[in-house]
């Protein structure tokens, strides 16, 4: 599980940022919204990220993408190759390092992972780990487990690691001179064994993210999702059932097997999908997909996206969890994650979303609020950080009210053109 994220000079986030998934212990101790860790806190099952157009909610999600990046498959990176993000640009010196922190636990323990670095280099990073027992809990006693610096006298990185983590000489030989690769990217590349948690639970995160307007046909999606189920058939189960379910006049899909040749001659699979209807007759007929609605595509490949996650007790990060739905879709989804039926191996969904209805289905701290300032600055903070929201409050109506912030505010358009 994600416990905290914290972003600097990243993107459109030039001050530190935190995104923290801890629960207060002011709020209601409901299982419904909340795990209750190993290490007494609770951590939040889904978080709500709203804002305006522009103001730094899909920044906020690529922090993740890139940590995963980083952390899984940075060391494939041709060694003159620049890293693939992004300092804060409007400022003269847009070249000092950019930061990120993150907390997560897995298999018994507490990571926490800190990264600095520019477009060319890694300049530091560390990982700390802290123990699930009551002894080291008590303390919040963090155990370092390696730490790797950039000297610029001998243009090497000098590596220190505690002996738990056991870093052979070839790993700290090859990550010695990758500026471009982090220590756990070269590790989990060498099989070393502690690193395979860490592996495991980054793996397990899985984002869909909307890329400045030029995103994979939604068509593509669909005939990808259609394999993807052609080959789970439990996800595809579960995927009728949920579809059934939505008032789609959907009995549920048929997936056919069809082989075509591709632009080279060379015959190919693919998984064209099909929609089980029940006609007027009583019988049942099958419609090509293209003919369902854009919201039927929407929310067949949005779950070919969240049932593994459900599954494996990983994290979902979705950009625009409404598009082409219909808003009563929202909380259905949502509760996916909140249902301790469906939701049995802690996984966590992130989200933003334009959908505001949806704030009242969240608790005030399952709720981040994204705002850009003249400057370009992106800051986020959760709604229960602002002094005095309550739990009973209808967020909705006193966020379409502007009471919250991060709401825009465009005044009469026409007046642009006088």
């Amino acid at each position: 599980m994600i416990r905290r994220l914290k972003v600097q000079n990243f993107l459109s986030f030039l001050d530190e940022t935190e995104l923290n998934f801890l629960v207060t212990h002011k709020a209601p101790a409901t299982p419904k919204y909340s795990f209750s860790a190993n290490e007494g806190d609770r951590i939040t099952k889904i978080m709500g990220i709203v804002g305006a157009n522009a103001s730094g909610k899909s920044n906020l999600l690529r922090t993740l993408t890139f940590l995963k990046w980083l952390i899984l498959e940075s060391f494939g990176n041709k060694p003159e190759q620049n890293l693939p993000a992004q300092p804060f640009l409007l400022k003269e010196a847009p070249f000092e390092p950019s930061n990120i922190e993150v907390e997560f636990e897995w298999s018994n323990l507490i990571y926490r992972y800190q990264v600095s670095f520019t477009q060319k280099m890694i300049i530091s990073e560390s990982l700390d780990a802290l123990d699930l027992t009551k002894e080291a809990v008590e303390r919040k006693r963090y155990r370092s487990l390696f730490m790797r610096s950039y000297d610029a006298d001998t243009e090497e990185y000098i590596i220190k690691s505690n002996n738990d983590f056991a870093l052979s000489d070839g790993i700290r030989e090859i990550s010695k001179k990758r500026l471009n690769a982090s220590l756990i990217s070269a590790a989990i590349f060498s099989s070393h064994r502690e690193s395979l948690p860490i592996q495991e639970y980054w793996s397990k995160v899985t984002a869909k993210i909307k890329q400045g307007g030029k995103n994979v046909p939604l068509e593509y999606l669909v005939f990808q999702s259609s394999e993807f189920y052609h080959k789970n058939p439990n996800f595809k189960s579960s995927m009728e059932e949920i579809i059934s379910k939505c008032d789609l006049g959907l009995l549920g899909l048929h997936i056919e097997e069809v082989k075509v040749s591709n632009s080279g001659g060379e015959e190919q699979t693919v998984y064209v999908p099909y929609g089980r209807h029940s006609g007027i007759d009583g019988k049942e007929y099958r419609l090509p997909m293209p003919r369902e609605s854009s919201g039927t595509h929407q929310i067949f490949v949005l779950l070919s996206t969240l049932l593994p996650v459900l599954e494996s007790g990983g994290l979902a990060v979705i950009d625009e969890l409404e598009a082409d739905l219909h808003p009563e879709l929202l909380p259905a989804l949502v509760d996916l994650f909140v249902s301790e039926k469906t939701n049995r191996k802690a996984a966590q969904l992130l989200f933003t979303c334009h959908a505001t209805p949806l704030l009242n289905v969240l608790d005030k701290y399952q709720v981040g609020i994204v705002e850009k300032d003249p400057e370009g600055t992106s800051q986020a903070w959760r709604l229960d950080d602002i002094e005095g929201v309550r739990n009973d409050e209808n967020f909705y109506a006193k966020y379409t009210a502007g009471a919250y912030g991060g709401i825009p505010r465009p005044g009469k358009l026409s007046d642009v053109a006088q």
